[in-house]
């Protein structure tokens, strides 16, 4: 590791996506300083951090089937797909489902816009004023539907 490594640099590589990264750097400043408590934070963290995994598969008559596993049953769960509008810039169509199980798999609609969906696996959070945040803990691999293409089933 070099020398400018900090908590805030760590907290710059978890926000772009560098988790390992970052958990990799806040071991280094740990075995440094034990007593850093915003690197023990980010740390503890990070180490918490759930391994969920969510994928996206087109499947067509808008629609994308979406398959999660490794997903923390003990919180307030949602996969997401937010199709971005081609022919109306600027709009979105978001269609959801409640996650209850550690792994499944669920067909959302893409609504009628076809363009690019984006996939995530979301956490509900109320925070103290009962404002709802979606924290996610996953995002899948960007999709492109094709307008043509069926389900295929494996």
């Amino acid at each position: 590791m070099t020398a400018l490594m900090s908590p805030t640099l760590a907290r710059v590589y978890i926000q772009q996506g560098h988790l390992d990264k970052a958990e990799a750097m806040l071991a280094a400043l740990l075995a440094r300083d034990p007593e850093d408590g915003r690197a023990r934070v980010l740390y503890n963290r990070l180490r918490r951090r759930p391994r969920a995994v969510v994928e996206a598969e087109d499947g067509g008559h808008q629609t994308v089937w979406v398959r999660w596993r490794e997903a923390p049953i003990d919180r307030h769960l949602h996969v997401v797909a937010t199709t971005y509008a081609r022919e109306r810039p600027g709009h979105i169509y978001v269609s959801s489902c409640v996650c209850t199980t550690k792994q499944g798999e669920q067909a959302l609609s893409t609504g009628p816009h076809l363009g690019s969906v984006a996939v995530a696996l979301v956490e509900a959070i109320t925070d103290q004023h009962g404002r709802l945040e979606l924290a996610p803990l996953t995002v899948a691999k960007p999709l492109i539907p094709r307008q043509s293409r069926g389900r295929r089933r494996r």
